[in-house]
């Protein structure tokens, strides 16, 4: 006896628009990273973050891709847009990590290595190197924050029944 073949699943069309527009919408999540990273938590954790926002586009892209065009059309670019804002939060957050640790070093280097400064507490490097992690913060805000603003004006485009394509995205997915 043959086992029974499952039926191909019935076209979307209901909810067509709902899920288009939380494949943009699931994006906007890529500002917790950013706010980790304010809050002092190490790179890595804010890259595991900046990785979990892709899985709302990528979730639907494959529950609902095969069932609906403009669900597929929808969720591929927001997984493109995601990606790329991903990559490049994460590169930063490996540049800036490295940078302020090699910088700190040297200055936590040159404080120890002057027996003045160091029997000076007014000489203490800790504020310097809080600042340094500050600067080198802000451009992650700017770029968590720039993919989050696109991906909620992209959900809200898409809710209202547009098409959206993001004018900044490396198209992996076609």
């Amino acid at each position: 006896m043959t086992p029974p073949t499952p039926e191909p699943a019935a076209p979307l069309v209901e909810d067509e628009t709902t899920w288009a527009a939380l494949a943009h919408l699931g994006g906007a999540f890529i500002i917790v990273a950013a706010l980790l990273g304010v809050a002092g938590v190490g790179g890595a954790v804010q890259a595991l973050v900046a990785l979990l926002s892709l899985l709302p586009a990528l979730v639907i892209w494959i529950v609902f891709g095969r069932r609906s065009a403009r669900i597929a059309t929808e969720s591929k670019e927001a997984l493109n847009f995601s990606l790329t804002a991903v990559a490049l939060l994460v590169a930063w957050i490996i540049v800036s990590t490295v940078a302020v640790y090699v910088i700190g070093n040297a200055i936590i280097s040159a404080w120890l290595n002057d027996m003045d400064s160091f029997l000076d507490p007014a000489a203490d490097p800790t504020a310097t190197i809080e600042a340094l992690r500050f600067w080198f913060g802000v451009p992650t805000m700017v770029i968590a924050g720039a993919a989050t603003l696109l991906s909620l004006f992209a959900g809200i485009r898409v809710a209202t029944g547009h098409a959206f394509r993001y004018p900044v995205a490396v198209r992996l997915l076609h």
